[in-house]
């Protein structure tokens, strides 16, 4: 309400981003050639079945990928794993405008955004992080145009906190939201809540 201009958010879902497979040739044969998967030894892929069913999208989408750098199953996998975790549900984009006085953040930034476009179960608007993709000056010193791309991975990811964080029970909801935890080994914390992952 303080940030972004009145009447100047625009939301859409961009289902051709979604991915349900991705394939990673990699292990080249040819470094002359590219792109072709008859040049690589190895192929790998990641499924996310239940996202093809038809309980949910009803449908492959597959992105294929021709590595001419990865050379083990593991950093394939790692690849494969993290466009998934990234692109499983198509992502929502929007657009938005700020005056000069807010127009601190450049691509590649976090931003958390409320918006009535995005809603919980109640109907109650919802905070949700973004990734800043281009930011526009279109009024010179006054109005800038900003896209952003939902930033969401399939479980709860989080960066290293500052050594001044308390215990996760006695800390913020936006700290909770920024900072990764570490958990006991049962995978969870003590209020029930999945433990956090290192992308």
């Amino acid at each position: 309400d303080s940030h972004i201009l009145k009447d100047s958010v625009t939301l859409k879902i961009d289902a051709q981003q979604r991915v349900s497979q991705v394939w990673v040739y990699f292990s080249k044969i040819d470094n002359t050639e590219s792109g072709k998967p008859e040049n690589y030894h190895n192929l790998l892929i990641d499924i996310d079945i239940v996202r093809e069913s038809d309980d949910l999208y009803g449908s492959k989408k597959i992105k294929k990928i021709y590595s001419d750098w990865i050379t083990t199953d593991a950093m394939a996998a790692q690849l494969a794993g993290r466009i998934l975790s990234r692109f499983y549900d198509s992502p929502a984009i929007i657009n938005y405008a700020v005056d000069a006085k807010d127009a601190d953040t450049v691509p590649g930034d976090l931003i958390d955004i409320t918006t009535r476009f995005i809603q919980n179960d109640t109907g109650a608007k919802q905070a949700t992080r973004f990734e800043v993709l281009q930011v526009m000056e279109k009024k010179q010193g006054h109005l800038f145009e900003y896209q952003a791309m939902v930033s969401s991975y399939n479980g709860l990811y989080a960066f290293i906190g500052p050594d001044t964080l308390g215990d996760y029970s006695s800390e913020s909801e936006d700290n909770k939201r920024a900072y990764a935890f570490i958990a006991p080994d049962t995978g969870y914390f003590a209020d029930g809540s999945a433990a956090y992952k290192i992308i």
